[in-house]
């Protein structure tokens, strides 16, 4: 009964110090994430509805929003994949 209690206690530890932090990371990611993504369709959508007063500017105006938008996610992507090799191959290629 007392290695059943110890275990049980080192398991509400480690859900303490290790899972509890980690979901309340995420969460805030989510968070931050999603406020980001409506911002950046408030923009684009301000534009749109600008380009028939002046559809120079603001045509131009949206090619750099979207160009710069998928520039961002290419090398983030490319960050992370960076990231993953790195460590993938101090464990031999095994995830």
């Amino acid at each position: 009964m007392l290695g059943f209690l110890l275990r049980l206690r080192f398991i509400l530890l480690l859900f303490r110090l290790l899972l509890v932090p980690l979901l309340a990371f995420s969460l805030a990611l989510l968070v931050f994430i999603l406020i980001g993504w409506s911002l950046y369709l408030l923009v684009v959508a301000k534009t749109l509805a600008n380009i028939p007063e002046n559809p120079y500017l603001y045509g131009l105006l949206l090619l750099l929003e979207l160009v710069l938008a998928s520039l961002i996610l290419y090398y983030s992507v490319v960050y992370i994949n960076r990231i993953r090799k790195k460590y993938l191959d101090k464990t031999g290629g095994k995830e």
